[in-house]
Order: C-alpha cells, then structure tokens, then sequence
C-alpha cells in the first residue's frame, strides 16, 4: 500500500526519492546507450563503406580503424545496460522500503491507540493534584515519553 508521501502519517518516514523518477533515471541510462550503440554502428558503416573504395596499403588499417569504437561502443552499452538494471532495481527496492514503512506506521499507530500495552494509572477518587501529576509523569515515561 504506498501512499507516495511521506509515510501514511506516521513517525517513520519513506525514501526520499521517488520510486518512478529513479525508474525514469534508468530508463534515460538505457537510450544513452542506445546512442552510443548508434555511434558504433555509424562508425562501422563508414569504415565499411571507405573499405569498398580502397584497396592495397590502406584496405588493412581501414578495415581496423573501427575495431576500438566498437570494442568501446560496447564495454559502454554493456555498463549502461547493468547500471539501468540496478537503477531499476533500486526503485523497486524504494517502492518495498516504502510500502514496509506505511506497515510499520499503521502498527505503531495500532499500538499508540492502545497506549503501547501501558494501561492507565488507577488512583484513587481522592487523589491530590500531585499525586495524579506523579502517576501522569510515570505513564508517560513508561508508555516511552
């Protein structure tokens, strides 16, 4: 049950961030790789397109000119695609946090309606003024105030 705010009222509050903006951050980390991948694929089009026009001394170092480009193309479109992927991940992982936090209120609200099993002080009808502060006081401390 995530409420989306700040923790159903309660004393425990949720993450900071929203679960959905960090998604989005993820899925921003993923098409940036796709435009790199782009890149890649651009590059190894004209190397190929420049192979078909020369031959001899040059046919060699063209034909490996894209060789780097595309072993960088892809370290960095595999370290997007495991960065998106714990991205993702995280933002479940605040979406659980949170939904365990609006428990965590609801049953500490349970238990501040019951006085935390702390039950009132008895006095007697004839208590002084003192004596019902005093017997306040230690229910207080003892109920956690």
């Amino acid at each position: 049950m995530y409420v989306g705010d700040g923790g159903a009222g309660g004393p425990f509050a949720h993450y900071p961030g929203n679960p959905g903006t960090i998604e989005a951050a993820a899925g921003s980390v993923h098409s940036a790789s796709s435009d790199v991948e782009a890149v890649g694929a651009s590059v190894s089009r004209a190397a190929a397109y420049g192979a078909t026009e020369v031959d001899g001394l040059l046919l060699a170092p063209l034909q490996a000119a894209p060789l780097p480009v595309q072993r960088q193309t892809t370290d960095l479109t595999r370290a997007a695609v495991v960065v998106a992927g714990a991205v993702t991940a995280f933002s479940f992982d605040v979406t659980d946090f949170n939904t365990r936090v609006d428990r965590l209120n609801e049953r500490w609200a349970a238990a501040a309606s019951d006085g935390f099993g702390v039950d009132e002080p008895s006095l007697a009808p004839d208590a002084t003024p003192q004596e019902r502060r005093t017997a306040g006081t230690e229910h207080d401390q003892a109920v956690g105030g």
